[in-house]
């Protein structure tokens, strides 16, 4: 499958080069097949207003319900996810990617009405694109999983 989506996103590339990048890839394909929980921590500093949110059980299909157990169970093993002791309860939401599989996230919208904003200036994309005008070569990553790999430090 991997090897699939490369070639999809790579055909315009020249095949020596399209071959060089292959053989980096999987000199670490640990590192992209089968994700671990990423070393560096990240320590979210929020407000929430208001009474915790426990949603209420969604009612799933069997496929979805086989789906959902398995990737939890998946996710535990790989680290990235705990089991919650949080007053806050949130739904697993589904969505189908173009490959045809699942992607399963919680349900979050209640806890982010909840927050209080953090106002901070965004960068200005003018500049990024200045900066990469005139390159030989972009690079466009796709994290596997990325969700589920930004641990967040408890607070």
């Amino acid at each position: 499958k991997q090897k699939r989506v490369f070639e999809e996103n790579t055909g315009h590339t020249e095949p020596e080069l399209r071959q060089e990048l292959w053989t980096l890839l999987e000199g670490y394909r640990d590192a992209w097949e089968h994700p671990k929980a990423a070393q560096v921590r990240y320590e979210a500093k929020f407000e929430v207003t208001g009474k915790p949110h426990k949603a209420r059980v969604r009612h799933y299909e069997p496929e979805m319900r086989r789906e959902l157990e398995s990737q939890v169970k998946r996710r535990l093993e790989l680290g990235v996810i705990r089991p919650p002791k949080s007053d806050w309860v949130a739904a697993p939401h589904f969505v189908k990617k173009k490959t045809g599989e699942w992607r399963c996230a919680p349900d979050y919208r209640k806890l982010n009405e909840s927050m209080v904003s953090d106002s901070h200036p965004l960068p200005r994309i003018w500049d990024h694109l200045r900066r990469a005008a005139g390159r030989k070569y972009y690079v466009m990553l796709d994290m596997n999983s990325g969700f589920w790999n930004v641990p967040i430090e408890k607070g």
